[in-house]
């Protein structure tokens, strides 16, 4: 929802500059929240992964699957930090 948001906006936007104005800035920052959303998020995947590893009874394919989705949500997390697309200030 918070990648598919900010493409959906920045698609649009590319076609419409004259909407780049502070008129816009809720549609922003609730961008932002969903990302921040998926941030904490992810900070609770991780903590579960950390404690599931070394469970002997869960098996190897499910320890497996868990640590991809947490490497997924890691590189969507990076993505949006790295593209500042979660910040204090709205520079556009």
């Amino acid at each position: 929802m918070f990648l598919c948001g900010w493409s959906a906006f920045l698609s649009y936007s590319d076609n419409h500059v004259a909407v780049m104005d502070s008129r816009i800035d809720w549609l922003l920052r609730l961008l932002q929240a969903i990302g921040l959303l998926g941030a904490i998020g992810t900070a609770v995947l991780l903590f579960i992964l950390v404690h599931t590893l070394p469970e002997r009874a869960i098996p190897w394919w499910s320890k497996l699957s868990e640590a991809l989705v947490a490497l997924a949500c890691l590189s969507t997390v990076w993505f949006a930090f790295s593209l500042k697309l979660l910040s204090w200030s709205l520079n556009y």
